[in-house]
């Protein structure tokens, strides 16, 4: 929703938002899965920056980095023919967004980057929440 409240002040339309709304939510419960295997204590901070015509998400952890070129690309008929559960945020975010990235914030903690390009465009708009 933090996500989507922002991106509606952006002219994007409601298709681009959903795909927002869906790679957020993967690489979210990628990190909450895989880097830190479901421990309550756990917190993410997640910043949405806007400028021009780049709409882009930053995901912050204190989990493990993840080497997204160690994992090989999905066939996704060979998923689906075996009915796997899982195992496709990565190929989702990649197809859904103009651009993901995983690197090294200047703080050290591990990041995912998510970047949208839309028409248009605004003056800069910078927020952050963490949980």
């Amino acid at each position: 929703d933090f996500v989507a409240e922002i991106a509606k002040s952006v002219p994007m339309d409601a298709r681009q938002i959903y795909d927002l709304e869906l790679a957020v939510d993967e690489a979210l419960t990628n990190v909450i899965e895989h880097a830190y295997e479901g421990r309550e204590d756990a917190q993410v901070e997640l910043t949405v920056q806007h400028e021009g015509d780049h709409f882009t998400i930053v995901i912050a952890h204190d989990g493990p980095t993840f080497e997204p070129g160690a994992r090989a690309d999905v066939d996704l008929k060979q998923h689906v023919a075996e009915r796997r559960v899982g195992g496709l945020g990565l190929f989702l975010m990649k197809k859904l967004m103009d651009d993901v990235q995983y690197t090294t914030g200047a703080d050290g903690r591990p990041q995912i980057r998510l970047m949208k390009k839309h028409p248009g465009g605004r003056p800069p708009v910078d927020a952050s929440g963490q949980g």
